[in-house]
């Protein structure tokens, strides 16, 4: 993986966080739009409507498909871990060793 690619999964959030934004005001823009076009303010009230549901539609498709830094660390992340060789080579007396060790830790969970 590269810097860039590092980059632009931090900034995946940002990009959430403005899409969320163009969407609410987009949203409260065509609410007015539509009142001023049906109380007869302006005459273009509709195609600004129009474009606006436009815009609401495209940031919220954005925002549907768009996944979070998190989402993207687990996409690169899990079958990294998975599918390397090590890992999968790990001897049985490790994983024993480990459950061993949990189970320790859990009954001093419960006996605090």
């Amino acid at each position: 993986m590269t810097p860039f690619e590092m980059y632009l999964i931090t900034r995946l959030d940002g990009l959430q966080l403005f899409l969320a934004l163009v969407v609410m005001f987009g949203v409260v823009a065509t609410v007015v739009s539509f009142g001023m076009y049906f109380d007869g303010a302006f005459d273009k009230g509709k195609l600004w409507g129009k474009r606006l549901v436009a815009v609401v539609l495209t940031a919220s498709v954005g925002l549907i498909f768009l996944p979070s830094t998190k989402d993207i660390a687990l996409i690169y992340a899990v079958p990294a871990i998975i599918n390397n060789e090590d890992v999968q080579a790990l001897p049985p007396e490790l994983a024993k060793l480990a459950r061993m060790k949990i189970d320790e830790l859990l009954k001093k969970g419960e006996n605090k």
